[in-house]
């Protein structure tokens, strides 16, 4: 391959957390002729394979771009989640909001107790949870 092939090859590889043998052959298959080096033992890669392949790696280096951009937004969202499964909690757990809930919006009263819920089984788990520090103890 052409240096500037090698590194693009070497860039999808350490994204993809794939450096195997076959993948690295694979990625040298779908490189199209201008871009590939003169084979000393005289091998032709097959046009319709070429294509697909690269192809295939085209899809597969937009797939990582769009997961590297969602990726930046994730831990925010889950934070957001988080925080409102606890408003949500909280409100559930209050017999004066969750009359009103259910006497207004019978609907929404269920929605939201069942995210009650499932918030707190996700809090509470079937064994004990260990921490990485000791907690100190109020005293």
């Amino acid at each position: 391959m052409v240096p500037s092939r090698q590194v693009a090859v070497a860039s999808v590889m350490v994204r993809q957390n794939n450096c195997s043998g076959d993948f690295a052959r694979a990625l040298l298959a779908a490189t199209p002729a201008g871009l590939r080096a003169d084979d000393p033992r005289g091998r032709q890669s097959d046009r319709d394979g070429v294509r697909r392949l690269a192809a295939m790696e085209r899809g597969l280096i937009r797939a990582q771009l769009a997961a590297q951009e969602l990726a930046a937004g994730y831990y925010d969202d889950l934070f957001l989640l988080a925080l409102t499964a606890s408003f949500v909690g909280s409100w559930m757990r209050n017999d004066v909001v969750r009359l009103w809930l259910q006497s207004r919006y019978p609907g929404n009263a269920v929605t939201l107790g069942r995210m009650a819920s499932r918030s707190e089984c996700a809090r509470h788990a079937k064994r004990p949870m260990k921490l990485a520090y000791t907690p100190v103890s109020a005293g």
